[in-house]
């Protein structure tokens, strides 16, 4: 799982992607000022398939699907529900309509590329190492939604 974040470049979209996964470690200010930002995970593509694509960790396996939030009438996550599919397998084909604003949910202020890059250093999961059930790309990629929405 992966946090995605899409702007509007006059016509077209670019796609913030940040993901947090096995072996990665996000460092707190203290660690970062020291020892520099090891932590890098912007990825900015102009596409939606190729966005979907950069989830896919196995070419075997290329169906990528939205998670979606429930929310509460406070804003708060209740939980999260699979949602549309992006990308169908085999052939990793785009089957979503990346015009569709269904897909995507508002942000309360827009956020730049740098401010969203910083936003993972503010996420529950820095300073400790990826952990399967306890802190994985799941707890990461919630945290990234709350901070931004």
């Amino acid at each position: 799982m992966a946090f995605v974040a899409r702007a509007s470049l006059g016509q077209e979209y670019i796609y913030f992607i940040a993901q947090f996964g096995r072996d990665d470690y996000i460092p707190t200010e203290e660690e970062r000022r020291k020892d520099g930002n090891k932590f890098k995970a912007v990825v900015v593509e102009k596409n939606l398939r190729h966005a979907a694509l950069c989830l896919v960790t196995n070419k075997d396996q290329t169906e990528v699907w939205l998670k979606q939030p429930v929310l509460d009438g406070e804003g708060n996550i209740l939980k999260m529900v699979d949602g549309p599919k992006i990308l169908e397998h085999p052939g990793a084909s785009l089957v979503a309509d990346e015009h569709d604003p269904s897909l995507w949910t508002e942000m309360n202020k827009p956020l730049t590329l740098p401010q969203l890059n910083e936003m993972m250093f503010a996420t529950s999961n820095v300073g400790k190492k990826y952990q399967a059930m306890t802190n994985d790309c799941q707890t990461f990629a919630k945290s990234m939604f709350e901070l931004a929405s």
